[in-house]
């Protein structure tokens, strides 16, 4: 079998961002705008690389199951980082 890359969601509280967004638990994410996300350490730095650039929307390619689909965030920055 093909080994899989990503992270995969492990929780995801109701009513949180990502849940509302559509992410929810045992999803595996894969991408995240232009980064590829591998495992935990890639994931940690698309995290802060978006934090630092505020964009006004964020694509979190996801596979859930067999599927694959895109996840949508659009956040709200506070002004202090």
């Amino acid at each position: 079998t093909k080994e899989q890359s990503g992270v995969i969601v492990t929780e995801c509280t109701s009513g949180g961002w990502a849940n509302m967004a559509g992410l929810a638990a045992n999803d595996i994410i894969m991408q995240i705008n232009d980064f590829k996300i591998t495992d935990v350490k890639s994931f940690k730095a698309a995290s802060k690389a978006i934090v630092n650039s505020r964009p006004e929307l964020v694509k979190i390619f996801v596979k859930r199951g067999a599927k694959t689909s895109f996840v949508f965030l659009e956040p709200v920055w506070s002004d202090a980082k």
